[in-house]
């Protein structure tokens, strides 16, 4: 996927998504007041990472006080009903407040679901959430959510000027963001918060890499390095090493179409490129005719694709590979919420579509990446 792209779509990801995914076994005690402009009453969820409630707390004339207890220092899920409005709050400290305004806020249909984005929460009292605000402001993040949303409330005649604006901001963006989050770090290595916007730049919008990560995690000490986000980093880490250049290709075996088995083991002797793809991934099949010429002019000497769907449904799959016509061989990967030990894409760690190994004749790793050009020129480097 082109990298702005990517980034772009991170950008309105991050603002509503789920980051943290766990907790350890350590509890801390805290206590959040807030106000809220826009609803009068009700209730306020904190909640578990399966969207069931930890704590709750009654909103009365638009207040609300909620405490428990919970795991380390990191960014929590919450939920306001009626309405389920769903947003992040920071836990990182004995007490904080919440200033939170619904104005403006719209309802975005994602997973045959409504929800709404809240554009306007500011907490105070947290450490990780004053690095957060300063991140936001300093990159231009903020500035780009703000134009984000005026072009959602855009008539016609004023959202192509905005989109303009976007587009332009979208194109320095990532390097803001890369450079503040780095210097950042470099600077504070014991904060939390540093850590907590590294990763999730890293994640998101960072060069996925051992050889990028090593020396980046290198620089973290204290409560940075004791928390979840560097447990859950250094964890990726041992992976991403596990498939650079030179190590053993991990094996696999999925389904091909005829319900056949195909084993990576099987295609030794050739340069193998593993192409992992899914139908509804609008970039893998943009890249598909760049693909087939790649395919057309290496194949006869000696380059095989295999192509690792990600569909969950194997009718989506057929579908897309009887309007594709794509002359490799094609495999459907496991589920990896259910089988993620046998899902090619857990054994590649590929976080999204397209991404790329290029597997060498002995059946070990030459390339990783999501850039189609870079995967390109290394087999022409090799095939030419």
């Amino acid at each position: 996927m082109n990298r702005n792209l990517k980034f772009a779509l991170w950008l309105i990801i991050c603002f509503i998504s789920f980051q943290a995914k766990a907790q350890n076994g350590e509890k801390n005690a805290y206590t959040i007041e807030g106000k809220i402009r826009g609803i009068n009453s009700g209730k306020i969820y904190h909640l578990g990472y399966d969207s069931k409630p930890i704590d709750s707390a009654e909103i009365l004339n638009g207040k609300f006080t909620i405490s428990g207890n919970s795991g380390a220092q990191e960014r929590k899920p919450f939920m306001i009903k009626p309405g389920n409005w769903t947003f992040q709050v920071f836990i990182d400290a004995p007490h904080s407040t919440l200033e939170i305004d619904t104005t403006g806020a719209q309802y975005q249909l994602a997973d045959g679901k409504d929800y709404p984005i809240i554009w306007h929460i500011t907490q105070t009292g947290s450490p990780m959430a004053d690095v957060y605000e300063r991140y936001l402001k300093e990159t231009g993040l903020i500035e780009f959510f703000i134009l984000t949303k005026n072009m959602r409330l855009a008539k016609k005649d004023s959202a192509a000027k905005i989109i303009k604006q976007i587009d332009s901001l979208r194109n320095v963006l990532p390097q803001n963001v890369k450079h503040w989050t780095e210097n950042f770090i470099s600077q504070n290595s014991a904060s939390v918060g540093g850590i907590y916007v590294f990763a999730d730049f890293y994640r998101e919008a960072g060069e996925r890499s051992a050889s990028y990560l090593a020396p980046k995690l290198a620089q973290f000490t204290g409560p940075a390095k004791a928390s979840l986000y560097y447990q859950r980093l250094n964890t990726e880490l041992s992976k991403l090493e596990q498939l650079q250049a030179g190590k053993r290709a991990p094996d696999f075996t999925l389904l091909k179409r005829n319900k056949q088995n195909l084993k990576l083991s099987s295609t030794r002797g050739s340069l193998v490129l593993l192409d992992f793809w899914a139908s509804w991934c609008k970039p893998c099949r943009a890249n598909i005719p760049d693909m087939k010429r790649l395919y057309a002019k290496y194949h006869p000497k000696g380059l095989e694709v295999v192509g690792i769907s990600g569909d969950a449904k194997w009718d989506n799959w057929t579908k897309a590979l009887d309007i594709e016509k794509m002359p490799w061989p094609q495999v459907i990967d496991k589920n990896y919420k259910i089988d993620s030990k046998n899902s090619a894409s857990e054994l590649y760690h590929v976080q999204a579509f397209p991404y790329y190994v290029l597997i060498n004749q002995k059946g070990e790793i030459i390339l990783t990446s999501d850039n189609e050009k870079l995967i390109a020129d290394k087999v022409e480097n090799i095939l030419k």
